[in-house]
């Protein structure tokens, strides 16, 4: 078995977010800080696999519009090189 995160899924948490802000609509969506941490432990113990992007960016009008109507999807590509660095290398420190 395999396992894989995103760099929005190890960065990003629901405490971060601002209600009803479209550009953090995604599948599957942020959870709370306690589960971006327990990504990150993952990562760091082997059980999670990979860090892929699941890059889904979308032209500014698709996403700013109202939230249920519009697309699921955040870019990922052009963080998760930085992402994977600051797990790996700075562990904790997104506390």
């Amino acid at each position: 078995m395999t396992a894989e995160a995103t760099p929005h899924h190890i960065a990003l948490h629901t405490g971060l977010m601002a209600p009803y802000d479209s550009n953090y609509k995604m599948k599957p969506p942020l959870r709370a800080s306690e589960d971006a941490e327990a990504v990150i432990a993952g990562l760091a113990s082997g059980a999670v696999d990979a860090i892929a992007t699941d890059h889904a960016p979308h032209a500014g009008d698709d996403k700013m519009q109202e939230f249920e109507k519009c697309p699921f999807g955040i870019i990922g590509l052009e963080t998760a090189v930085g992402t994977a660095l600051e797990v790996l290398l700075h562990p904790g420190g997104w506390g």
